[in-house]
């Protein structure tokens, strides 16, 4: 046989390895290699089951990386969602807090002006105010109205009386 004869063929054979050994390894069999899926990672990227390729659970290697691509991408998005909603409520949280805690305090220190101290005081006494003020004296003032002792003299009688001693020294 001649030299020829023999090197096309093995050329050929070459070629042919080199083509098979460079595309087994490459994204080519990704298309053929089954790979198993399942309805939670549809579900999680939101595939149409229609829209690839599904035998008994199983699709290609190269669908199940286009998965997986896409749960990077709508985890990532999710997350930023959740840090700006996060950020929302905090803004939101600090303004109402900003707003309320000064307001309250000022009410209370007018509240307890006039009706005495919201908190009790160290002897557990309710401290006093202006209200509480002018209910004792409007409450002792009436008790002793009510409560005169026989033969006490009203305001107008001592001013007689008086008026009764100064003209009788003159």
């Amino acid at each position: 046989m001649k030299k020829h004869d023999l090197g096309t063929p093995m050329l050929l054979l070459v070629v042919l390895a080199c083509i098979v050994i460079i595309g087994c390894s490459g994204p080519l069999a990704d298309n053929f290699t089954p790979a198993p899926i399942t309805k939670q990672v549809l579900e999680y990227t939101e595939t149409d089951p229609c829209d690839i390729p599904l035998w008994l659970n199983y699709t290609t290697l190269t669908v199940l990386k286009d998965q997986e691509g896409l749960a990077h991408v709508k985890h990532r998005e999710e997350q930023i969602a959740l840090r700006r909603a996060a950020q929302d409520d905090k803004r939101g949280y600090t303004d109402v807090i900003n707003y309320t805690t000064p307001n309250i305090e000022a009410v209370e220190q007018i509240q307890g002006a006039f009706l005495g101290a919201a908190k009790q005081s160290a002897g557990g006494l309710p401290g006093g105010g202006l209200l509480m003020l002018a209910l004792g004296a409007a409450g002792g003032g009436a008790a002793g109205r009510r409560y005169k002792r026989p033969g006490d003299k009203s305001p107008v009688e001592v001013e007689e009386e008086i008026a009764k001693v100064k003209a009788g020294q003159a």
